[in-house]
């Protein structure tokens, strides 16, 4: 399995819009093959930032799902308050 630790940098707008779109791209990842969860994360030490913890059965399936035109529609919706691309670091469980 593989759990993907995403951080989003949005402004105030979109982080009311956050939970939200979470919950609409659950909607369309779970179309997918390999998909487990997605879940919104906070940082006991600052709850200001936004988090997002994704898991999939494999990197296989994770990288399928990058690479569609759903990612980037899910996405597109969150440009509008993005103040800079999100930074993503992919964990596997042992």
């Amino acid at each position: 399995m593989i759990k993907v630790f995403v951080e989003h940098f949005l402004n105030d707008q979109g982080k009311e819009y956050f939970p939200s779109w979470i919950n609409e791209a659950s909607e369309v990842l779970k179309n997918y093959e390999g998909f487990i969860e997605v879940k919104q994360i906070q940082d006991i030490n600052d709850e200001k930032r936004l988090h997002l913890l994704l898991s999939f059965k494999n990197f296989k399936l994770f990288m399928e799902w990058v690479s569609s035109k759903d990612h980037e529609d899910v996405l597109a919706k969150l440009k509008p308050y993005m103040l800079q691309k999100q930074k993503s670091q992919i964990f596997k469980t042992l």
